[in-house]
């Protein structure tokens, strides 16, 4: 199993916008590439204003097939390119996990 994390931190102002920005790419994400689970989190201790998301995904194959998916559609980019006023730029971070067997 492999886990696809992306973080950013909002700008100041602006958690409450990012946050529901998030829940609306979440949603997005999870009828788009059913039946994908992505979830959204923010931090409530450490780096406050950071939001995160994760997905399970069976192996690596299924995150290039989702990244291949997500590029080419612009609903996504819709969503992501509002995300340019709401979040520091730099400060989106992508990591690509494998289980530990």
């Amino acid at each position: 199993m492999v886990r696809y994390q992306r973080s950013a931190r909002a700008k100041y102002g602006k958690f409450p916008e990012a946050v529901q920005l998030s829940k609306a790419m979440t949603e997005y994400i999870n009828t788009k590439c059913s039946p994908l689970s992505l979830q959204a989190y923010a931090t409530v201790f450490g780096d406050v204003g950071t939001l995160y998301w994760y997905v399970d995904l069976k192996d690596f194959a299924s995150y290039e097939s989702l990244q291949r998916q997500v590029r080419s559609d612009q609903g996504y980019w819709a969503i992501l390119n509002k995300g340019a006023e709401l979040f520091i730029e730099g400060s989106y971070h992508d990591t690509l996990m494998s289980s530990v067997p």
